[in-house]
């Protein structure tokens, strides 16, 4: 496995040569600048760009001692169908993934390509990089999550980046919507108290109450965040620019998975209709198991924000 870091290495000191020392890397460069991204912060996460002509990045490699098959083996150079070998990120912004050593063991890439459908590409599976086993900028934060006493849990590299932006380094995301228990258990060993942040939409809603509840499981102290005026912890760093605020705004606002869910959910309907108000509850209903202590704790939540009497509530159940 020596040989695949080694690889990934000798990628990540190319990508970020060429993004801060060439004419090919400006328009990456520009890229991240135009999203607010420091210059310490692009240094700090060695942030990168591929380049246009494979054969650089591949006669590198063998320069390096590295054999077209073995780099082929390792992930990081494919062959098409008309036998030609290139760099499966090439053309675009790099996002080193580095493991809990702090080994770069993969690569997100986003596109520079407005044609290219493909938006994010991530690094195949392979014996040094599992999805379901990193968190993108774990690394970085291990200190500060040690520092604060907990860690705020986002979603994309940007919500990551412009954390640091503005001094928000106890923060990790999850390389996608979904937590795995995997990332859990990892988020564990340096903390038992997470902050889950994810997208202000039903998709993010519906994320955070799972990653809660799959932090929880594996004995860790979640609660879910809630972001006023923008869609996500990149839109709203770039908007307000201070790290107190968030504090004060976010993470002393969290609450736990069943509140924020609830309360979500309170913001799509009229809570004076009492129409709405059923809807809801038998939403509610429909996703919790028939026997549980747990579904009492949540019938308790829906009787306080629905403003509905315990009996009204239980006489409902007991009919449906």
């Amino acid at each position: 496995m020596k040989i695949a870091y080694d690889i990934h290495d000798e990628l990540k000191k190319l990508h970020h040569h060429v993004l801060m020392s060439t004419e090919e890397g400006r328009v990456a460069y520009n890229y991240f600048k135009n999203r607010g991204i420091s210059d310490e912060v692009i240094r700090r996460f060695d942030l990168g760009v591929s380049l246009r002509d494979s054969n650089v990045m591949i006669n590198l490699l063998n320069h390096k001692g590295y054999s077209i098959p073995t780099c082929i083996d390792r992930g990081v150079v494919k062959v098409s169908n008309n036998g030609n070998f290139y760099d499966p990120f090439y053309n675009r912004a790099m996002f080193p993934i580095h493991d809990f050593s702090g080994r770069v063991c993969g690569f997100g890439g986003r596109t520079l390509d407005k044609d290219n459908k493909i938006k994010y590409l991530n690094s195949s599976e392979s014996k040094i990089y599992k999805k379901q086993d990193n968190l993108y900028g774990f690394h970085q934060a291990k200190e500060a999550i040690e520092n604060e006493g907990y860690v705020v849990l986002v979603e994309g590299y940007f919500d990551v980046l412009q954390a640091h932006n503005h001094g928000v380094k106890n923060i990790v995301a999850s390389l996608g919507t979904a937590l795995t228990a995997e990332q859990a258990l990892l988020i564990k060993s340096v903390t038992s108290n997470v902050i889950v942040l994810l997208d202000n939409d039903e998709a993010g809603i519906n994320a955070s109450v799972r990653s809660a509840s799959i932090l929880e499981e594996v004995g860790v102290t979640a609660l879910a965040g809630n972001i006023q005026n923008a869609e996500d912890p990149d839109e709203y760093f770039k908007k307000y620019q201070d790290k107190e605020r968030f504090v004060n705004e976010v993470v002393k606002t969290a609450v736990n998975r069943k509140e924020f869910y609830i309360q979500s959910k309170l913001k799509s309907i009229d809570p004076n209709n009492s129409n709405q108000r059923f809807t809801m509850l038998n939403e509610l209903l429909s996703e919790l198991p028939v026997q549980s202590q747990e579904r009492l704790e949540w019938l308790n939540i829906m009787n306080e924000h629905l403003h509905m009497p315990n009996q009204v509530i239980h006489s409902y159940v007991q009919a449906n």
